[in-house]
């Protein structure tokens, strides 16, 4: 089943938004769409993910010196966002 239009023009544009943070190789920047489907950076946000809920990700929180404001990937990123400078 394709995606509806508003859905991939949604996935386009977190694409479009995502790519300037990917590293380039040859000089030509890597598809957002092919890095992020990886199945090894799948498998990495995944135990991420895991880690994030359970509490084992505690350590690289204290390394981070971030706070953030419950379980999970969101208050994990909004800490980390807002532990970040403003380029």
């Amino acid at each position: 089943v394709p995606p509806s239009p508003a859905r991939a023009h949604a996935t386009a544009s977190r694409c479009q938004r995502l790519a300037e943070h990917l590293p380039t190789v040859d000089g030509a920047p890597d598809s957002v769409h092919e890095t992020l489907t990886t199945p090894q950076l799948q498998q990495a946000m995944s135990r991420m993910t895991e880690a994030l809920h359970s509490g084992d990700a505690a350590g690289l929180v204290a390394e981070l010196r971030i706070q953030p404001r419950g379980i999970g990937v969101e208050p994990f990123l909004r800490a980390l966002q807002e532990a970040t400078p403003a380029a």
